[in-house]
């Protein structure tokens, strides 16, 4: 069976999936089809995307495509709209060339209970005078998403938990999760600040 992937769907999950994790089986992307519903998903641990589409396909599947096949396949400069993903010789192909992989052995993570956790959770804060740091470069991740999808300026709706942040990149059906640093140093010292006092 064939199926049809927007490019900038792989491209925006294509960030949040790990390279080198010894957990093999994040390194990739997850792909579950569904009658008329493909979702992909990518974690590396420490932050994760989800990502759905409307298809044609009446099929139903679970499959993770190995990091270096979707590297290789977005360096393939085109002007296509779709990737088109074979199960049945299990390739990637746009505009005539063609990546071939073997699908990654490992039981995926259980991401729809980490979201739908963090997006029905009551907010709570235990400590609201401790701040929850988010690393710049999971926050990078993001925003590299929302540009792919021509979002400038202030392209995401921020929702804060006390242990996770989401971000929507795209109303309905793409969603990210970054996980906060908390560390004992990570607190802001005013008196560092005192410079900036008028």
């Amino acid at each position: 069976m064939k199926i049809e992937i927007r490019v900038e769907l792989i491209k925006c999950a294509s960030y949040f999936m790990a390279k080198k994790d010894i957990r093999t089986y994040l390194n990739g992307l997850l792909f579950e089809s569904r009658p008329g519903i493909t979702t992909v998903i990518a974690t590396d641990g420490c932050s994760m995307f989800a990502g759905r589409q409307e298809t044609q396909e009446d099929i139903v599947n679970t499959f993770i495509v190995p990091e270096a096949a979707i590297s290789e396949a977005l360096k393939i400069k085109h002007k296509e709209t779709f990737f088109t993903i074979d199960t049945d010789a299990w390739t990637i192909s746009v505009a005539g060339r063609t990546v071939p992989f073997t699908p990654v052995d490992g039981r995926y993570p259980d991401w729809r209970s980490v979201f739908h956790h963090h997006l029905t959770d009551k907010v709570t804060v235990a400590n609201p005078t401790r701040p929850i740091f988010v690393a710049f470069s999971q926050l990078e991740k993001v925003y590299k998403a929302c540009l792919v999808l021509n979002r400038y300026g202030n392209p995401v709706n921020y929702s804060y938990r006390e242990t996770v942040n989401l971000y929507v990149i795209e109303k309905g059906s793409m969603i990210a999760i970054c996980m906060p640093v908390r560390s004992p140093d990570a607190d802001i010292q005013t008196d560092d600040y005192a410079w900036m006092k008028p």
